[in-house]
């Protein structure tokens, strides 16, 4: 398991946390990181970051995600 550095937390957006994060062991740029974090809840042992999530490691794939939830927002017709 490849060890990584965190470098920025943004406020959780429900049970997912969304980070800035670098892997340690390679000289990759640093990563969009939106996972799912679960706490020990009705007799659960695991806390920490599953495997459901996903990573943007370029600026365009971080576009293209913030394209859709635009596309999404106001297909849903949500006002700020």
């Amino acid at each position: 398991m490849s060890k990584e550095a965190q470098l920025h937390e943004f406020p959780a957006v429900g049970k997912y946390r969304v980070r800035i994060v670098r892997d340690l062991e390679s000289k990759a740029p640093a990563s969009l990181d939106i996972r799912e974090f679960v706490n020990p809840a009705r007799g659960q042992t695991f806390s920490g970051f599953t495997r459901r999530g996903i990573r943007l490691a370029t600026t365009k794939e971080i576009m293209e995600l913030r394209d859709c939830l635009n596309a999404a927002l106001s297909m849903l017709e949500v006002k700020s």
